[in-house]
């Protein structure tokens, strides 16, 4: 199954064990989900790449898959 991992550059704390939680799951639409609010990482099989709406991917119905034992992935953005 060919599939897509979507991170953000500006989640530092991102923690691998939450892709592969993602990775185990066999549905088409997946994000991780911290205390219940849906963030990343998503995996998106090729399947739901014709999907995807011009506003983005997070119009999609995703299952949610629970991470909140791990860390969030946070966010980081730099002023120029």
């Amino acid at each position: 199954m060919t599939r897509a991992v979507i991170v953000l550059a500006d989640g530092p704390d991102l923690d691998p064990r939450a892709v592969a939680r993602l990775l185990e799951r066999p549905e088409p639409v997946l994000a991780a989900s911290y205390d219940g609010t849906r963030s990343h990482p998503v995996v998106l099989a090729r399947s739901a790449w014709g999907d995807i709406p011009d506003e983005g991917g997070r119009a999609l119905d995703a299952v949610l898959v629970d991470c909140s034992d791990l860390t969030p992935p946070g966010d980081v953005d730099y002023r120029r």
